[in-house]
């Protein structure tokens, strides 16, 4: 998964890092997390996946991903998946149509508890892995 992270103005860096492993795994100045959705018979319709920050995250850059659950290819929201910092009309990440992903809008401070809600479709039947990362401004 990649991310950019706004170094200073007018600097963008892209930064990648594995997919995650695990429903929140964190590190120095970062939160991802992976989590499997849908059902083989759950009809088609919209998806919230609320993610409380864990600790402070100071410059965060946020994205996300959906792929197949073999890890093979992308999925296409039949919803475009964006996400929202809870209790702001900030939306932290937004649709790519291109990579089908959802990529930074900019920087945000995140504090402990802070929660971002990511929402998107997904057909009927469909079962994905949904994959996101906050990455913040190092050094």
């Amino acid at each position: 998964m990649c991310t950019n992270t706004f170094i200073v103005p007018d600097t963008i860096t892209i930064v990648c890092i594995d997919h995650p492993s695990g429903i929140a795994d964190t590190g120095a100045n970062q939160q991802t997390g992976v989590a499997e959705l849908g059902a083989g018979s759950e009809p088609a319709g919209e998806h919230i996946v609320s993610i409380p920050v864990v600790n402070p995250i100071p410059g965060a850059s946020v994205s996300a991903v959906i792929e197949g659950t073999d890890g093979n290819y992308g999925v296409a929201a039949n919803a475009p998946i964006v996400s929202s910092l809870r209790g702001t009309i900030a939306k932290t990440c937004d649709y790519n149509v291109t990579n089908r992903d959802c990529v930074p809008t900019g920087q945000y401070d995140l504090s402990k508890g802070n929660i971002l809600d990511f929402t998107f479709g997904l057909g009927a039947g469909q079962v994905v892995r949904f994959y996101y990362a906050i990455i913040g401004r190092s050094g």
